[in-house]
């Protein structure tokens, strides 16, 4: 089993486990569905300035949580299943023929996850876009 099936595997166990009746539900509630777990995302993954996450922010978020097939959403996020591409590659295949035709903006901060920032960086090596930090 290459790099690809062995991702591919470890993603369909986690999607499996996530998606499970009551270890996922559980996992869900905890990791996801709670006022506080978001709170800590948002302050440490959205938002430059924690500052700017509201309590409407939150509850909003959290209404969001409770809608009928919510819980089946992470799962298919943190396992890929959302990408339209499965490479580096793919992705920047998808810019390739806009070249000189429509300008593309790339925006990027300091606290960008590594894999997040490095294909914002391919990107922008590629179409000598420009850097927003």
């Amino acid at each position: 089993m290459g790099f690809i099936g062995f991702m591919q595997f470890r993603y369909g166990l986690l999607r499996g486990t996530l998606r499970a009746p009551v270890v996922g539900w559980m996992m869900y509630n905890m990791l996801v569905s709670n006022e506080k777990a978001i709170q800590s995302r948002y302050k440490s993954h959205v938002y430059a300035n924690p500052d700017n996450v509201t309590p409407g922010i939150v509850e909003s978020r959290y209404a969001l949580t409770k809608r009928k097939g919510a819980r089946y959403v992470p799962a298919s996020f943190l396992t890929g299943l959302l990408d339209p591409v499965n490479s580096r590659e793919e992705f920047l295949d998808l810019f390739a023929d806009l070249e000189g035709k429509i300008p593309v903006l790339v925006v990027s901060t300091k606290g960008s996850p590594k894999r997040s920032k490095a294909e914002m960086e391919a990107l922008k090596r590629i179409q000598r876009g420009q850097q927003v930090c």
